[in-house]
């Protein structure tokens, strides 16, 4: 019964989400979990939805939730494009035909929410559009020829901090040297760029059956898939599972075809298995076969091909009919029935993803008249407004249609807002500059009186060595508790890693250090003398160092000689001789606070030919023998130790020859020296690739630079006899170092090669 309260001020906070309702619960955590189409039709809940679900922060998120394929895009060769929904009721977009754009295309490919499409006059420019908002973008006229039927794929990764919305677009092109070469587009840099890889051979690529997964552009060819890492700009080929079509599940490479009712998907598990031995029981690729068994079947299964695969759907063509098979919940619906059905179907995402800059100014569709006219129909529809109250307005909304599509919803949201406040909201939102967006937001507290010293401290001392962080303990007490804060220590091992130096020994003596620039790097001991006893380096790995006691036992050590911290290994279980080569795998990583590392040892039994692997982990703190053993001839001697790059142990053989170690599945596999390879060259990794250095001393001082998996050469690298001095002596190559120096040894004295202007392709 009411009891006549009153209406007072209340001082609770009003945002606070313990007294939040259902709706804003559902608005706040769900909304940008569905796609467009549903979006659209719940800016009908209320006007306060409608102007959250208007707001360019909603679109970002929902761009960053909603990925799931929402339907298929299909085009004959002269026909307007046409969308298959995979479900009418959530998904679609408002002109399927894509008439928005300047004149008449064909779609070449789709990346989470983005279209990329070619027009078919004058230069075919390519179009980068949006169904759903209906912006887009004419990019600029490549640089070489793609052909009438361009293999072409659409890079778009959405992600928190990608606010402006920018893609890739990269065409693998004829190259006049009997190969194909890959021109890419940046949205970043507005311009196209020729990469310097070239895959060779007579091969032909399908140009439909470009897909991208995990940084990584594959294509299908008639018996092979030509990859192309966009990273390292590197092409390899792998070997088909079948003549199936190319597509994305999972976040890994699949390929799908069929046979009769069955429905087979390959998915890539390995693509290194050519590196592997020979019988290697390793796969590159995992195989899953399906039955399906359904009445749309019936009588056409023999007629069956698998048009494309995305997501967790597979979209199959029966002869006239399509079929969605979903890999997840095992649904199969019949979407369609053509009489004339072209195979080309491309994935969609029904996404609000947006790019602020689409359209350039000369090419702004608006001329002042029509301007005139869209200014004129708002003055109408204000009129109109004005003489209608709030239950006539109630009656429209509900007469409105439900296709959230139609024209009668498109008015509806062009409607002004009754209320003044609502409409300021409004305006303020729809009218905000991408300035204004990105301002720090007012509900989020900011450090106040932080001076240029505060933001040195903490984005920029990370980025430093040991020595130079040392020096910096000095400024001030605040900087010294800092640096010594332990969350401190473990970004910077992942902030820093550049080669500071060479630790030198000769036999028997005590180890030194080379400093590469003294000023910035050093250790405080570098005869290693807070170890319990001599030791002998054996490797490094990333700032920690494994050495090994002279005495009877023989220990291993892994240390760190810039504090001073050691930890001695227990014993193995094998008996690790003087032929036994070790390689120290640490990789510092966000989320590895314990710096956990591995030693990975080959060892070679007594009087066998045979290569076993014992293995150290620092999480059991414990040795075990791996199952897999290395019989290979070729690889009983190795030359020394090795080194750990991206999850691969490698060794160089006394034979011509590699020997790598896969670390996570410990598998091996042998891949051949380059023919000329001399006791001076040196094994080494280039920027995230594996290379081999091979000085030369014939009428000129040269370094030759051997990479790929043939270990071919990829560059010949002029010495300059002044800086080199005499020559008459051995010249021996160590190492490549930071991303731009070479390191020689001429006799016995250490030459620093700055390179900044060679493309390390491998």
């Amino acid at each position: 019964m009411d009891r006549g309260k009153k209406s007072g001020t209340s001082f609770a906070n009003v945002n606070n989400k313990i007294y939040m309702d259902l709706k804003d619960i559902i608005r706040e955590n769900t909304l940008h979990y569905l796609p467009a189409k549903s979006l659209y039709r719940c800016t009908s809940v209320c006007r306060e939805w409608k102007l959250y679900i208007s707001s360019p922060f909603f679109a970002h998120n929902q761009s960053n939730f909603f990925h799931d394929a929402s339907g298929f895009f299909c085009q004959s060769h002269s026909s307007l494009p046409s969308f298959i929904s995979l479900d009418a009721l959530a998904y679609g977009v408002r002109d399927p035909s894509l008439k928005f754009l300047p004149e008449p295309v064909d779609i070449r490919c789709s990346s989470n929410g983005l279209l990329c499409c070619q027009g078919r006059t004058g230069y075919k420019a390519y179009y980068i559009c949006n169904p759903v908002t209906q912006q887009w973008k004419k990019l600029p006229k490549p640089d070489a020829n793609h052909g009438s039927d361009p293999a072409v794929v659409l890079v778009f990764k959405p992600s928190c901090l990608n606010f402006v919305a920018d893609y890739k677009l990269i065409c693998a092109f004829q190259s006049d040297l009997d190969g194909y070469e890959f021109e890419i587009y940046s949205s970043a840099e507005g311009t196209w760029r020729t990469s310097g890889e070239i895959c060779f051979g007579n091969r032909q690529i399908i140009p439909c059956t470009g897909v991208y997964v995990d940084g990584t552009v594959y294509w299908q060819s008639r018996s092979m898939i030509v990859a192309f890492d966009l990273k390292s700009e590197r092409s390899t080929l792998l070997y088909s599972h079948s003549s199936g079509s190319l597509g994305e599940v999972n976040g890994k490479l699949c390929s799908a075809s069929i046979k009769g009712s069955k429905l087979t998907v390959a998915e890539l598990s390995n693509a290194y298995t050519n590196t592997m031995q020979m019988h290697s029981k390793t796969r590159a690729w995992s195989v899953e076969n399906v039955a399906l068994n359904n009445s749309v079947f019936t009588g056409q299964t023999d007629q069956g091909r698998v048009l494309c695969i995305g997501g967790e759907t597979v979209m199959i063509c029966f002869g006239r009919t399509l079929i969605s098979y979903n890999m997840k919940t095992k649904d199969i619906k019949q979407l369609a029935t053509e009489a004339d059905y072209h195979p080309r179907m491309i994935p969609y995402v029904n996404s609000l993803v947006e790019r602020k800059k689409w359209k350039k100014n000369e090419e702004t569709e608006i001329s002042v008249n029509k301007y005139s006219d869209l200014v004129n129909a708002e003055q109408k529809n204000k009129a109109m407004m004005a003489n209608c109250d709030y239950e006539e307005l109630e009656e429209m909304d509900d007469d409105l249609e439900e296709d959230v599509f139609s024209p009668n919803i498109q008015q509806w949201k062009s409607m002004p807002l009754l209320n003044s406040d609502a409409k300021e909201r409004y305006n303020d939102i729809a009218d905000r500059s991408p300035e204004d967006s990105a301002k720090f937001p007012k509900h989020i507290k900011l450090m106040k009186n932080t001076d240029i010293g505060d933001v040195i401290k903490e984005r920029a001392l990370a980025f430093l060595p040991a020595k130079s962080l040392y020096r910096f303990k000095t400024v001030s007490k605040e900087w010294d508790q800092w640096i010594n804060n332990p969350f401190f220590v473990h970004m910077q091992t992942t902030q820093f890693k550049e080669v500071s130096g060479l630790f030198c020994q000769p036999p028997g003596e005590s180890p030194s250090f080379i400093s590469l620039d003294p000023t910035a790097f050093g250790i405080p001991s570098e005869g290693l003398s807070f170890l319990p006893e001599p030791v002998d380096i054996r490797t490094t790995c990333n700032g920690l160092i494994c050495c090994q006691g002279r005495g009877g036992d023989q220990a291993y050590y892994i240390c760190n000689p810039v504090n001073k911290e050691w930890r001695m290994l227990p014993k193995p279980k094998l008996y690790h001789g003087p032929q036994t080569a070790i390689a120290l795998a640490f990789e510092p990583a966000v989320f590895n606070f314990n710096a956990n590392y591995e030693l990975i040892c080959v060892v070679n039994l007594p009087d066998t030919s045979v290569l076993c692997f014992e293995i150290y982990s620092s999480r059991t703190d414990s040795w075990r023998i791996s199952e897999t053993v290395c019989f290979e001839l070729n690889s009983v001697a190795l030359n020394g130790d090795g080194f750990y790059m991206k999850g691969y142990a490698y060794w160089e053989t006394q034979c011509d020859a590699i020997l790598a170690f896969d670390v996570k599945y410990e598998t091996y596999g042998m891949f051949s020296l380059p023919p000329c390879r001399e006791p001076t060259g040196a094994l080494t990794e280039i920027r995230g690739n594996l290379f081999y250095l091979m000085p030369r001393k014939q009428d000129e001082c040269s370094i030759e630079v051997y990479g790929d998996i043939s270990m071919s050469l990829k560059h010949v690298i002029p010495l300059d006899p002044k800086a080199l001095g005499n020559t008459d002596g051995l010249c021996r190559a160590l190492s490549f170092v930071n991303d731009d120096t070479f390191i020689l040894d001429l006799e016995g004295r250490l030459l620093l090669i700055m390179q900044h202007h060679i493309r390390w392709n491998a």
